[in-house]
């Protein structure tokens, strides 16, 4: 069986196109099985499930008038939160969280101890540049109030 140059050379050109998709399929494929999937929240479903709590929180947060604000003193590099005036400030407790959403490993947990002007300063100077979202959760009275904010640092 005689065989052209011609069509040596267009099955060689076949199998190595073939032989190079494959290839790059193999290579893809590995790359994606190396990937970190990291979830922002890890329970996330068990969060959901607590939305409708989380938006009675907010509402009446809301209807406190004054809001949370959340700033930044350059000063003392540290994160001032203002809470509203409220009629106990002994009675105040709750949970201030920083979140990072680009990496949980990042995340503080800071109890509330507000002094007599209900302003609490969080140090700032160990907490890594960039964008922050900052939740308060808080009751007075056994009512739950919740604030969110956010600021880049």
């Amino acid at each position: 069986m005689k065989t052209n140059k011609r069509t040596t050379k267009w099955v060689a050109g076949v199998v190595g196109l073939y032989g190079g998709f494959v290839l790059l399929i193999f290579v893809l494929v590995m790359v994606a099985a190396r990937q970190d999937f990291q979830l922002v929240e890890s329970d996330y479903y068990q969060k959901g499930l607590a939305h409708q709590e989380r938006i009675e929180e907010t509402a009446r947060a809301n209807s406190l008038g004054d809001q949370i604000s959340v700033s930044y003193s350059s000063d003392d590099s540290s994160i001032v939160v203002h809470f509203p005036p409220v009629v106990n400030r002994d009675d105040l407790s709750g949970i201030i969280t920083l979140y990072r959403p680009s990496n949980s490993h990042w995340d503080r947990e800071i109890k509330i101890a507000v002094d007599s002007f209900y302003t609490q300063r969080i140090p700032a100077d160990e907490l890594i540049p960039g964008f922050w979202r900052i939740k308060v959760q808080w009751q007075v009275d056994g009512e739950k109030f919740f604030g969110e904010s956010s600021f880049i640092l």
